[in-house]
């Protein structure tokens, strides 16, 4: 199913056969409150004025750009990549008019084609999960930023991943399962190692975790169904579990008792002075 590629498909979009869906998707939760509120968290972490220069790597469809785009003004200018043709075709279609200074590129965040000290600032958001070598973009990012720039990355960690009610072992199992799913489903955790393993100082951390107590939210933003029926594909779970899961899951919600979580960390760092 289609479903089940989101979010760990992002790694391969183009391959998809189903792109129309990925940019659905990314409509729908770019319209999420708390999502809104992460990026506009972000966006104040980023410390952008007019006449910045940015790369949002991992742009998907533009949304971040675009904000970034109106942020710096017609002084400055965004550069959005992504590996994928097709996330770059759909952000050239519904970018915003006015905004002569985005613009949106083919590129692989772990092999920038881009002078070393490009931009003022580098923005990343769910990207390294899905990425095969997260410290090597990471350090690319961190090259690409002119000494005294910033860089903010956003990643979740399916670690974290908590469900209530739910039997202990089959929580975990499934846990499990869903951070196997992404190349490195444990990624939020380790943002601050990398940030310091590429050279950059003041690094800080912030976690954030989402609690939803709706059923339908938390299987259409999480995909959920289909994380669990690939946890029953992949033996990691049963059947029969899994009935018993979503069945203890939709009683709790109709008594308002139902509780999803899971932590997103944003880690923030500079790029050194030279001297």
């Amino acid at each position: 199913m289609a479903e089940r590629q989101i979010p760990a498909g992002f790694g391969d979009v183009d391959g998809s056969g189903v792109v129309a869906e990925f940019v659905a998707y990314l409509e729908y939760v770019n319209g999420l409150p708390w999502v809104r509120a992460s990026k506009d968290r972000s966006l104040e972490a980023l410390g952008l004025s007019p006449g910045m220069r940015v790369l949002d790597a991992g742009s998907g469809i533009g949304f971040d750009a675009c904000r970034f785009a109106e942020r710096v003004g017609p002084e400055g200018s965004v550069l959005g990549i992504d590996t994928s043709r097709e996330m770059v075709a759909w952000a050239e279609r519904l970018r915003q008019p006015g905004l002569p200074q985005l613009s949106f590129a083919i590129g692989d965040a772990a092999a920038l084609d881009l002078p070393d000290g490009t931009f003022d600032a580098v923005h990343s958001e769910r990207l390294l999960q899905v990425h095969p070598a997260p410290r090597t973009v990471v350090a690319e990012l961190a090259r690409v930023l002119r000494p005294g720039g910033r860089l903010v990355a956003v990643e979740p960690d399916w670690g974290t991943l908590a469900l209530d009610p739910g039997e202990p072992d089959v929580v975990r199992r499934l846990a499990v399962q869903c951070t196997a799913g992404f190349p490195d489903g444990w990624t939020g955790r380790k943002l601050g190692r990398y940030l310091r393993e590429a050279g950059l100082v003041e690094v800080r951390v912030e976690p954030a975790t989402v609690v939803l107590h709706d059923l339908s939210t938390v299987l259409k933003a999480m995909n959920l169904g289909p994380f669990l029926d690939g946890a029953v594909a992949d033996g990691a779970i049963g059947a029969d579990e899994r009935a018993a899961l979503l069945d203890a899951l939709r009683d709790a919600d109709a008594e308002g008792n139902l509780l999803f979580a899971m932590t997103t960390f944003r880690a923030v760092g500079r790029r050194p002075r030279a001297g």
